[in-house]
């Protein structure tokens, strides 16, 4: 298990002191939103997200993540918003030689007034993406890494935020 010891973006200095407050505000200011060009204090050594990617998660490695399960360990790519967990997600998704298997979320709605649940259609339900919830419609592929967003079982280390990889898929 590691743990913080230190938390570095506090530390003393004007780029630290910058970059704190930048992301502090990321969540809340509108003109942070979608894709931003990083701020001064970050160095990119990368042309496109895709270059990104493939560094982090490098093609030929990628390709074979489901023969060793030391691959995503020490691995991942941290986003502020759901949309571009959404999009970085698909274009790893890619990179795995197994065809995609799309799965799709029930979506009812639990209400005694039944006029009121009519109203509101399964399609509209799937456009919703509140955080801490899955995807409506996901496709997945054997060798991806998928985390928990729930306890499930707990005693055996099946909690939220449990990091796994898809070994076969029904």
């Amino acid at each position: 298990m590691l743990k913080l010891h230190q938390n570095m973006r506090i530390q003393s200095g004007l780029d630290n002191q910058q970059f704190a407050e930048w992301i502090g505000r990321m969540s809340y200011d509108s003109d942070l939103y979608g894709v931003r060009p990083l701020p001064f204090m970050i160095t990119n050594h990368y042309e496109t997200p895709r270059s990104f990617i493939d560094h982090v998660y490098p093609p030929h490695d990628l390709a074979q993540a489901h023969t060793s399960s030391d691959f995503f360990r020490g691995r991942a790519i941290l986003c502020p918003h759901n949309n571009s967990v959404n999009l970085l997600n698909r274009q790893i998704m890619n990179g795995f030689p197994e065809s995609a298997r799309l799965f799709t979320s029930v979506d009812t709605i639990e209400n005694n007034d039944i006029e009121e649940a009519e109203d509101i259609s399964t399609k509209y339900l799937q456009t919703l993406e509140p955080s801490g919830f899955p995807l409506s419609q996901m496709y997945l592929k054997v060798g991806a890494s998928i985390m928990l967003l729930r306890n499930l079982h707990p005693h055996e280390g099946m909690c939220n935020g449990t990091r796994l990889i898809i070994t076969h898929l029904h």
